[in-house]
């Protein structure tokens, strides 16, 4: 047995304690053994049990993948994961925008907004194809846009069309930007199943007006809060998540966010909110997005000294969680019935593959369909099958590699936990052991 290349050692002050990122398991250990497996390690050796004589701790020691018999079984077992989820053939995710036109005009934005929706030829190409899906056993579809409600009639359609097939197991979830989450839409959205509703916010009342306004309303917050208040006093069986954006302009204010919320919505465990940092997913070089690790582990510090259930951030999530992109699968289509592998170029017409049509899914950009499902593939970078991150990070967003190795981009692909895992780990071990 050798110590896996997904095992992390980490020295304390006087304490020692072991980490395996395929195991998501750490661990506090004594000297003696610390010192056995650190030599081991510098000397690429193998451990033998004689050299640990304790049955249980040599049997935590292979569960918890700590030492390994080759790690390329570790390495397959990785891969295998990701395989089965890019094959997985009976269920169909799909991303549905009605329309492309927005009432807000947020200056982060990665769309292109355009008026007009969907059509009802569209609306009927889609049903026809969901239905005609034979293998197809679950169904899961996001509202998105543009901002979807404004045309919550053709959600409703679409819905009609597929939510109650006794074919195939339904659910939606829908993003909304909360102007138009009105009680009728509401009520809308229960009755074709959809279980969750993600609101976009960046910050509360002036922070949030700086940002996010229309062109009739400048108090758009206000708006938004009346809508949250209603679903907060009624019995409506569906999560609220509020999704509160994060930049160098506002980063200062969370913790009043946090309070705002936090006592407004209390005992709703219904509403959820949380912080999440701008990205620049189209290389605006928007001057204001956080992309310092540092910068941002001060904000999460500070953030868990109010918030205790932020700690989660100083404990990474080991679920293989591969990007729906790799699966035939799953699509995107936007109000011109235009179809995409990504929704974070929905609406950008170079980056369609192909037109919902009558008899479904019309190809008609098979490199670039290839490309999306099997080009860039991080199984195959050196650097991320030799990383001791790549069983957490899960190989960054699928659409950034393939522009980085197609269209000459120099997006970073790697996620937070590249070089600072361990930084976390110590975090974490500082607040629970």
């Amino acid at each position: 047995m050798k110590i896996s290349k997904y095992t992390k050692l980490i020295k304390l002050e006087d304490r020692h304690f072991i980490y395996n990122s395929i195991s998501n398991f750490l661990c506090e250990i004594d000297n003696d053994l610390f010192l056995i497996l650190n030599f081991k390690r510098e000397t690429k050796g193998n451990i033998n049990y004689d050299e640990i004589d304790d049955a249980e701790t040599w049997e935590l020691l292979i569960t918890r993948k700590i030492i390994t018999k080759n790690e390329n079984d570790d390495l397959l077992q990785i891969t295998s994961s990701f395989e089965m989820m890019r094959r997985a053939s009976q269920s169909m995710n799909l991303t549905i925008a009605p329309t492309m036109d927005c009432n807000f005009s947020c200056h982060y934005c990665f769309e292109t907004k355009k008026k007009g929706a969907m059509d009802s030829k569209i609306v009927e190409n889609i049903i026809n194809y969901v239905n005609n899906m034979e293998q197809i056993k679950e169904v899961f579809v996001t509202w998105f846009g543009g901002e979807p409600l404004l045309q919550p009639e053709i959600i409703n359609q679409i819905s009609v069309g597929i939510a109650n097939s006794d074919k195939y197991k339904y659910s939606a979830q829908i993003i909304t930007n909360g102007y138009y989450l009105t009680a009728t839409n509401l009520k809308m959205l229960l009755k074709n199943k959809v279980k969750h509703v993600q609101i976009s916010l960046d910050g509360i009342f002036e922070e949030h007006n700086k940002t996010r306004f229309s062109k009739t309303n400048k108090d758009s917050f206000s708006k938004i809060i009346k809508n949250i208040d209603y679903f907060h006093m009624s019995d409506f069986d569906l999560i609220l998540a509020l999704r509160i954006n994060l930049d160098s302009k506002n980063l200062h204010t969370y913790e009043k966010i946090h309070d705002y919320f936090t006592n407004k919505y209390k005992n709703d465990n219904r509403i959820s909110f949380a912080p999440a940092f701008i990205q620049d997913t189209t290389k605006k070089n928007n001057k204001t997005t956080i992309n310092d690790f540092e910068e941002k582990l001060h904000f999460w510090k500070n953030t868990s000294k109010f918030d205790s259930s932020k700690n989660c951030f100083f404990y990474p999530d080991n679920k293989v969680n591969e990007c729906s992109v790799r699966n035939y699968n799953s699509w995107a289509i936007d109000s011109e019935g235009l179809v995409y592998k990504c929704w974070e170029i929905i609406g950008n017409e170079e980056y369609a593959v192909g037109t919902i049509g009558e008899k479904g899914i019309n190809i008609n950009n098979e490199v670039l369909l290839r490309r999306y499902l099997f080009g860039a593939n991080h199984l195959e970078s050196n650097r991320c099958r030799d990383c001791f991150s790549l069983p957490v990070c899960n190989g960054g967003c699928p659409h950034k590699r393939i522009e980085n190795e197609f269209n000459g981009k120099n997006f970073n692909m790697c996620t937070y936990q590249e070089n600072n895992l361990e930084k976390i780990i110590i975090e974490r071990i500082k607040r629970s052991f």
